[in-house]
């Protein structure tokens, strides 16, 4: 993300600010050199001359600081632009990664964004204005006194060339913070996951301290940030301080020596007071520009377009899903082996098991979301030929309901209005009934009135309402009562989907129902062939 970025969002717009700043600089720098002429008529007593040079004077201000304001706005505008833009991009690729790193993608969607708004794109309109400033007033400075301008481009050069050596400070500083930001992050999601747990608990202590040990992080990361921004701007300033008084005092001289009028002394002097305050902030801009570079350049990465992997296919077009060897290893050492397993395309699937024997995990390795330690996963077509599924476009019901702060419609629909008028069909197959204004209602994630059996029937018929060719189901009736149990895998049975559901304590009538029985232990697995 950088500048030429920016120009693309709108070029015209892009052209009209960089138009109005140089109106705006230009009537600025013509507005000092009028100064001089003023000066003169003073020591001349042309009073007239004066104030019509003063009125001139207001209205060149009034006009330079009327265009500038309208060329910022324009600016910010199509900075937002672009920010949205890399917005929607940011979100399309945690879209596509499987990986829900929620803390990363609040970092990037809000303080990276904001930091490189603060570092870079605020900073490259004054960085701008400034370097216009500049040259402008040297080049009308060289009109008043050749020495003065050659005497200012050595200290500018020395001003210019200081922020190269203060780059990666810059750079580290602005990176601290945002890593220091995203773990702050990670620890308020991860614990707050469990923060009801811990007032159960009375652990209250326990939670404070861990937020507290990030919080200081985080707060150390800014205060070291705006320690090497001070740092810079006390080497910066004193460039500074050097050239604000070897100038004016070249300037007296050559008064001195009869070389320039006094008018001119003045006008130099507010020349060179102009020139080196752009200077200062011209330096420190670049200082703030050089720091996002790092942060820039990963947001440019999330923002790069990721095109669909021509391999992945229709799931549809599986005919067979075969494991073989299959182990998944975990952190605490422990493993869990499963048998060769073959899943053929319009199967219906029952998988059974003790409690910790693998049965969700096992779903979520057919699924991709896991990756196996040992062995593999494979997917044959009709022709036999091992391919890669498109598996966003397979049916999944986790045990941990997923519903969105939208009506129940969308949720049961997924924002797919054409199935609206199927709604209320599908509610009825599943056993929840729900007035057209219930049905429209909002749902509130943080307070949601709905019971754990009635948010498994909405996930349910979410999943009936347009069936996937594969549908995984996890416990997906373990809230809803037996006699609703069966209806509603009576209404599964029929889908033409291939079905594989994990459930406990079904009865044997619904266990009919499947094609087999897969039973897990943590010694193997049986089978029961229910056809």
């Amino acid at each position: 993300m950088n500048f030429i970025n920016w120009l693309k969002v709108n070029k015209m717009r892009a052209i009209i600010i960089i138009t109005f700043l140089l109106f705006s600089q230009s009537i600025s720098t013509i507005s000092i050199y009028i100064i001089d002429p003023q000066m003169n008529s003073i020591l001349n007593n042309n009073w007239n001359l004066f104030l019509r040079l003063s009125i001139l004077h207001f209205i060149l201000v009034s006009l330079s600081n009327g265009i500038y304001n309208c060329a910022r706005s324009l600016f910010v505008n199509q900075t937002q632009d672009l920010f949205h833009s890399c917005r929607k991009k940011i979100l399309c690729f945690f879209y596509e990664n499987k990986k829900n790193d929620l803390a990363k993608m609040e970092t990037n969607l809000t303080t990276d964004l904001q930091l490189i708004d603060d570092n870079y794109f605020s900073n490259i309109f004054y960085f701008f204005c400034d370097l216009l400033d500049i040259i402008l007033m040297i080049g009308t400075l060289f009109t008043l006194a050749p020495i003065l301008v050659f005497s200012t481009l050595a200290i500018s050069f020395i001003s210019i060339s200081l922020p190269r050596f203060l780059k990666k400070l810059n750079i580290n500083a602005t990176n601290r913070v945002s890593f220091a930001n995203k773990n702050f992050l990670n620890t308020i999601a991860k614990w707050g996951l469990g923060l009801r747990e811990l007032k159960r608990y009375h652990a209250k202590t326990v939670f404070s301290k861990v937020i507290a040990v990030s919080s200081n992080k985080l707060e150390d990361s800014e205060i070291n940030k705006m320690r090497v921004i001070a740092f810079s701007q006390f080497v910066q300033g004193i460039a500074d301080v050097i050239g604000r008084i070897i100038i004016p005092l070249i300037a007296g001289v050559l008064y001195f020596e009869g070389k320039i009028k006094f008018g001119a002394i003045v006008t130099a002097s507010y020349f060179v007071n102009d020139i080196f305050n752009s200077l200062w902030d011209f330096s420190n801009n670049i200082n703030l520009l050089n720091s996002s570079s790092d942060l820039r350049k990963k947001i440019t990465n999330l923002t790069q377009e990721y095109p669909h992997l021509e391999s992945k296919k229709n799931p549809n077009k599986i005919k067979l899903i075969k494991t073989t060897n299959l182990v998944k290893s975990f952190t605490n050492r422990s493993q869990i082996k499963y048998p060769d397993i073959y899943i053929k395309k319009g199967e219906h699937i029952l998988l059974t098991g003790v409690s910790g024997c693998g049965k969700s995990t096992f779903l979520r390795l057919i699924l991709g979301i896991e990756k196996p330690s040992k062995g593999k996963v494979e997917y044959y077509d009709n022709q036999n030929q091992v391919i890669i599924p498109d598996f966003d476009q397979i049916g999944y019901i986790a045990q941990d309901v997923t519903l969105f702060p939208s009506s129940i419609r969308d949720n049961i629909t997924m924002f797919n209005d054409p199935l609206n008028n199927k709604v209320s069909e599908v509610l009825q197959k599943v056993d929840l009934d729900l007035s057209v204004k219930e049905i429209g209602s909002i749902i509130n994630p943080d307070n949601i009135l709905l019971s754990g059996g009635q948010k498994q029937k909405i996930i349910l018929a979410r999943e009936i309402i347009d069936p996937k060719s594969f549908i995984f189901l996890d416990e997906p009736t373990s809230a809803i009562d037996t006699k609703t149990t069966t209806k509603i895998l009576k209404i599964i049975s029929e889908l033409p989907s291939t079905i594989i559901m994990i459930a406990h304590n079904l009865t044997p009538e619904q266990k009919l129902m499947f094609d087999r029985e897969i039973h897990f232990s943590k010694k193997g697995s049986d089978e029961n062939d229910n056809t």
